[in-house]
């Protein structure tokens, strides 16, 4: 008798600890600091401000909400200067890959994996543009101004979090960025996309995050 309460007890306590893991556990604010170490360094061409929000489901579910503002002046060699700035967001889910060790407690350690779908609506300037006209067969130069533009793109992302002190976080996250489609040959257009950077076809990007957990 008293060998089957002692069982019935433990299967009561773990039935009572699979109920209390709660769906949603916390969120996390997070702020880049890579984009000010650039500027303290001196990279005048570019500029980025970027936070996150990121929240925890079943310690196995990351959903993340990126968002920031960033621009960029260039003067091409030939004698192009480009202007760029706008806002951008990236919405995505991360996977911690690490697994909790059987009989310890659950870190607040993360490694992290997962994707992002990000997209810009910015506005661009180009100054001192060549154009040849064809029937007069001579070159002039124009001015385009207050170009309107939107880009889309998709994220690999992998990182860690690391909580230094009770509910403060640091980590890094590097990506890959892909656009969606390609940018037509002959026509004018932007070299930098916010929140993605050059535009090309892939840009390589890492975030050095300092976060509060509430």
């Amino acid at each position: 008798m008293w060998a089957t309460f002692s069982v019935s007890a433990q299967k009561q306590k773990q039935d009572s600890t699979k109920v209390s893991e709660k769906l949603f556990r916390n969120f996390r604010i997070e702020a880049d600091m890579v984009p000010l170490a650039m500027l303290a360094l001196g990279n005048t061409e570019s500029y980025s401000f970027e936070g996150a929000v990121q929240a925890t489901f079943l310690r196995k579910y990351y959903p993340v909400f990126e968002a920031g503002f960033a621009g960029a002046e260039k003067t091409a060699y030939n004698n192009i200067h480009c202007k760029t700035a706008g806002p951008f967001a990236r919405i995505g889910l991360d996977f911690d890959v690490m697994k909790p060790k059987p009989g310890k407690k659950p870190t607040n350690n993360h490694f992290l994996a997962g994707v992002r779908i990000g997209y810009s609506a910015y506005s661009y300037q180009l100054n001192n543009v060549s154009v040849t006209q064809d029937y007069w067969n001579e070159t002039i130069t124009r001015n385009y101004t207050n170009i309107e533009a939107q880009n889309a793109w998709f994220e690999i992302v992998a990182g860690i979090r690391v909580e230094i002190i009770p509910k403060l976080y640091m980590g890094w996250s590097v990506r890959n960025k892909n656009r969606f489609g390609e940018t037509t040959p002959g026509e004018f257009h932007s070299y930098y996309i916010p929140g993605f950077g050059k535009n090309k076809s892939s840009n390589w990007g890492v975030n050095y995050s300092i976060g509060y957990m509430f």
